[in-house]
């Protein structure tokens, strides 16, 4: 009982401090221009880029169809997108570390989400060290760097709601 005890307070102790670091991770100068030159491949074979969100804050979302948090940080997301489609654009990455084409090609027949599902050809995730699922990137309006965060946390939708008053000109809806 004593063991599952003090497993139990050290797991509450590693939530606790990684959800202190979640946000605000930093990206350096080489990071920020492997993002902006990375072409992305859509689920269709469609070319994209970050230019082509231009006007919208914009969420780069690593993610993997067997990643719980990931799949639960998309309610938050489309939730976001639904309220703010003018101002708020999703582009879902998948590294391909587990996942083949045809697994995320059966996740998105059996889900309705408003993003844009690419690959990642370029491995920019290895690029940007990115080690843990889901790691977020933020960019402004304008394609600028605004941060990087980890995992899914609670307040995931109030974030974006916060970024999208900070940076965009969204009317925010109070609850």
């Amino acid at each position: 009982m004593r063991v599952i005890l003090r497993k139990s307070w050290v797991l509450v102790l590693l939530l606790l401090v990684s959800a202190q670091f979640a946000w605000g991770q930093s990206a350096d100068e080489d990071d920020i221009k492997a993002i902006q030159n990375t072409e992305f491949t859509t689920m269709d074979g469609e070319k994209v880029s970050i230019d082509d969100y231009e006007g919208k804050l914009l969420l780069l979302d690593f993610w993997e169809t067997w990643c719980s948090p990931c799949l639960k940080s998309f309610k938050y997301m489309q939730k976001a997108r639904s309220n703010y489609p003018d101002h708020f654009a999703v582009l879902a990455i998948n590294p391909g570390l587990a996942d083949e084409p045809k697994d995320i090609q059966k996740f998105l027949n059996k889900n309705d989400y408003d993003f844009t599902f690419v690959r990642d050809p370029e491995k920019l995730y290895k690029t940007l060290g990115v080690r843990s699922l889901p790691y977020k990137i933020f960019l402004d309006p304008e394609g600028n760097y605004i941060e990087t965060s980890i995992g899914s946390l609670p307040d995931d939708y109030q974030h974006i709601e916060d970024l999208l008053e900070k940076h965009t000109d969204a009317e925010i809806e109070t609850q």
